[in-house]
This record gives structure tokens, C-alpha cells and sequence, in this order.
């Protein structure tokens, strides 16, 4: 009779989706359901991990934390860069909100390549400077002798490639997945990703 009970209020009261920049206005102890891209991810010893998600679209962000429990954790499978969705409870600290979430609340909706483009990269640089990323466009040279850049198709938005263990040029003109560490030149004021791999689109 119970379980009947709490199965008729669940489908009766969906948790609602709400925009990250939101969470700041709610009461402490209101579920909700938030979807925004990893741009902190780590674990502590007791078990808790700790995640910061980012709204691409306004910059507001918002940290989550996933206590331990029964199942995958976030780190077994989300990474810098993924786009997840996560219900959780708001919880107020130190005069800001979080929400305090456990497994199988935070879910996998799109992985960095499907979520990351130079133009996204570019524009929200200060999020992911300094974290490896996945990332998918076309290799282009650019207008130095020698220079590959990642190229975004739909806008003209491109990102600066250098390594020093991948022939990047090998690659121009082709549509490719690659990873690499976001950084910046400060010497050059400029923006650049130190390329692991490459392979091309599937």
C-alpha cells in the first residue's frame, strides 16, 4: 500500500527542471533537476565526490555534491567537458546553494565531443583552461607557416592545436576527434590546445 502510494505521488509530482542560474532563488530542501557541462570533477576519501556543472549558455554555475552510495559514482564515467543531468536536494552554505545528490541521480546525457566546439571553447575559456578535453571540428592550417587550428564550420570560430607528439597537418582538411589540455600562452595572450591524439569522425 505504501509503495502504491509513493509510486502515485512520484508520477503525480515530477521533479521540475530548472535552469542553473535558478538554484540560487529556491529553499533549501527543494529537489530539482538541473543540466548543465562538467567543469570540476573529483572525490574525496569519505567518498563523496564533488562536481561544478556550468550553464555554456550564461556562464552561471553550480556545484553538486554526490554522496556515496549503491552504484557507479560520477567519476566512473563523467569527465570534464560532459554534459550531465543531476536531481538533487538544495542545500544552503555559507551563503550559496548546492545541490547534495547520490547515484543514479546524476546521469550521462552527452559526452565532451557531442558537447564542446571551438566556439563554446573560445567563448567560455576561463571554465576549462587547464583540464583535458574531447573535442570534435575540422583541422584547417592556419595562417602560419606550419600552424593547425581546430575549425567550428557553423560559426568560423577556430582554436589554436599544437603537440608535440601528433603531425597535425597530416590531418587538414579532415573532420576529427581529438584531446588535448586546454592552455594558455601567456607570452602570446593566446589560446591553445596541447593535442594528445587524433583520430577522425566516425
Amino acid at each position: 500500500m505504501l509503495l502504491s502510494l509513493l509510486v502515485t505521488l512520484s508520477a503525480a509530482s515530477p521533479v521540475p527542471t530548472v535552469p542553473i542560474s535558478s538554484v540560487q532563488g529556491l529553499d533549501e530542501g527543494t529537489e530539482v533537476e538541473v543540466v548543465g557541462v562538467v567543469v570540476d570533477l573529483r572525490r574525496y576519501d569519505s567518498g563523496t565526490e564533488a562536481i561544478v556543472l556550468v550553464d555554456l549558455a550564461d556562464g552561471c554555475s553550480i556545484s553538486i555534491y554526490c554522496i556515496d552510495g549503491i552504484g557507479p559514482r560520477p567519476t566512473d564515467y563523467a569527465k570534464v567537458g560532459d554534459e550531465l543531468v543531476v536531481i538533487g536536494t538544495v542545500l544552503w552554505s555559507g551563503g550559496s546553494a548546492s545541490l547534495l545528490s547520490r547515484p543514479g541521480q546524476v546521469i550521462l546525457s552527452r559526452a565532451s565531443e557531442y558537447v564542446l566546439t571551438p566556439d563554446l571553447l573560445s567563448r567560455n575559456w576561463a571554465s576549462f583552461v587547464g583540464d583535458e578535453v574531447t573535442i570534435r571540428g575540422r583541422i584547417i592550417e592556419g595562417q602560419q607557416l606550419g600552424e593547425a587550428r581546430l575549425s567550428d564550420e557553423s560559426c568560423g570560430a577556430t582554436v589554436l592545436l599544437r603537440s608535440d607528439s601528433v603531425n597535425l597537418l597530416l590531418y587538414a582538411d579532415s573532420d576529427v576527434v581529438l584531446a588535448g589540455e586546454l592552455k594558455m600562452d601567456s607570452s602570446e595572450l593566446s589560446l591553445f590546445i596541447s593535442v594528445d591524439w587524433v583520430r577522425p569522425q566516425e
